[in-house]
């Protein structure tokens, strides 16, 4: 094996963390005119826990040099504790850097990974968690954030979460959470193209599903299916007038942002629009679920127990009142009282709808979910909780308000059961009360709106 080799080698073991000068001098001792299997040992310390690892090499034919096969990995939490022993190689847990070995056999990658899990982001946000934390981990840093977001026709939310490691160990507590909500667009005949009808369509496609939008030829240009050409060609005509331009950024922005191939047809002036958008950002504990934080910041009400920044007594619907914030820069939250899981599921029987598919309906209201379903006749409609009417609010396919009377009141006002208009959050007057906090202090502080 020639100097190039032997020295590419030495630098794919050092990136793995594996740096010996004893490794030099056997893999030139073996190097030489030799071509049989052999094995490196190596001792890595972690304070007082350890990792004895036995490296093995194999002589690859077809380039003529050495390679790493697989390792085995004797793992002591302490100098008198048993082994632990794991295999790593491509046909057992893969080839991992030396840190990454210490976090998974110690259990503290498993641990990590748990304690993310109450927030739910892998079936919300496109990130892979386990192999980001991987490669985080392969670093052994001190802390670090991971990163992720969710794109919906309401807004784009970025979580970031802050990983600190404490006494050896990672920790999270808390995560922000930063909404850009999408103003509604003004629709309506434009350039000959009804834009409401576009919208339509580009709702009801999974833009993030490539195997559903085209079909690769070989390396021709990719086939898009017959509705994603049609929408294709309409937002190309929208986009060669002004104000048609400007509802093509918004679209593309809505459905586009955050996906393997159409983000990077969104226009620059898309992005400089997308700038000058008011942001909503809170902190929240990792034990609320990412798509929670998402419908809060969107104005809906979630059913929360007593957790930060929902101070509650009891378990109780709560929502952010966005035109007040507490001394911290926190948004304050309105708590309602009643209208629990069985009263939604009484107001669902006056739908048409079978009581097998109640549960997941009521725990997506129950996160503030706009619920979609589809009705016998075909209709598909979204379903949102309203705790103040204690009711529940019917919207079209397309967000608009159907207005119902389920409580069969002859007082009963439409306004009532809307909680949005298209600009602001309608809310009927109430005594419900206000909770105030202030996390630098934890300290509560209540009033009641008169």
């Amino acid at each position: 094996m020639n100097e190039e080799k032997i020295k590419n080698l030495l630098g794919y073991l050092e990136s793995l963390g594996f740096k010996n000068q004893a490794f030099e001098d056997k893999i030139r001792i073996v190097s030489n005119g030799n071509n049989q299997p052999f094995d490196l040992e190596h001792t890595v310390s972690f304070g007082v826990e350890t990792i004895k690892f036995r490296i093995e090499f194999w002589w690859d034919h077809q380039f003529n040099a050495f390679k790493l096969v697989r390792y085995r990995a004797a793992y002591k939490s302490s100098p008198t504790a048993e082994d632990i022993v794991r295999e790593y190689g491509p046909l057992a847990k893969g080839i991992y850097h030396v840190n990454s070995v210490y976090h998974d056999i110690s259990g503290r990658m498993d641990d990590l990974y748990e304690r993310f899990q109450s927030m739910d982001l892998e079936s919300f946000t496109d990130i892979e968690l386990y192999w980001e934390l991987q490669q985080r981990l392969s670093h052994n840093p001190e802390k670090f954030e991971i990163k992720c977001f969710h794109n919906g026709p309401e807004g784009f939310i970025e979580y970031i979460i802050p990983v600190e490691k404490i006494n050896a160990n990672y920790e999270l507590t808390t995560y922000k959470a930063t909404l850009t909500p999408m103003p509604p667009i003004e629709h309506g005949l434009n350039n000959g193209i009804d834009t409401l009808a576009l919208e339509t369509l580009m709702k009801d496609i999974d833009w993030r599903n490539d195997r559903k939008l085209f079909t690769l030829h070989d390396d021709s240009d990719p086939e898009f299916t017959p509705e994603v050409e049609e929408i294709q060609s309409q937002m190309f005509r929208l986009a060669t007038f002004p104000s048609g331009a400007f509802i093509v950024d918004q679209l593309s922005l809505k459905y586009w942002r955050g996906t393997t191939y159409f983000e990077d047809q969104i226009e620059q002036s898309a992005w400089d629009y997308e700038k000058t958008l008011p942001q909503r950002i809170q902190n929240f504990p990792i034990t609320l679920k990412s798509r929670a934080a998402f419908n809060a910041l969107c104005g809906r009400a979630i059913f929360q127990t007593r957790v930060y920044p929902f101070y509650v007594e009891k378990p109780a619907w709560t929502r952010f009142d966005f035109t007040a914030v507490g001394p911290n820069g926190s948004y304050i939250c309105e708590v309602i009282p009643g209208f629990e899981k069985e009263d939604i599921r009484s107001e669902l029987r006056n739908f048409p709808i079978p009581e097998s598919q109640f549960e997941q309906i009521i725990d997506r209201l129950l996160l503030g979910d706009q619920a979609k379903t589809t009705l016998p006749d075909g209709k598909k409609v979204y379903l949102e909780a309203n705790p103040e009417g204690k009711t529940i609010n019917v919207y079209a396919d397309s967000l608009k308000p159907i207005m119902v009377n389920f409580h069969f009141s002859p007082d009963w006002n439409p306004q009532q059961s809307v909680e949005f208009n298209d600009e602001v959050l309608k809310r009927v007057r109430r005594k419900n009360p206000v909770i105030k906090v202030d996390p630098t202090e934890n300290k509560k502080k209540s009033q009641r709106r008169r």
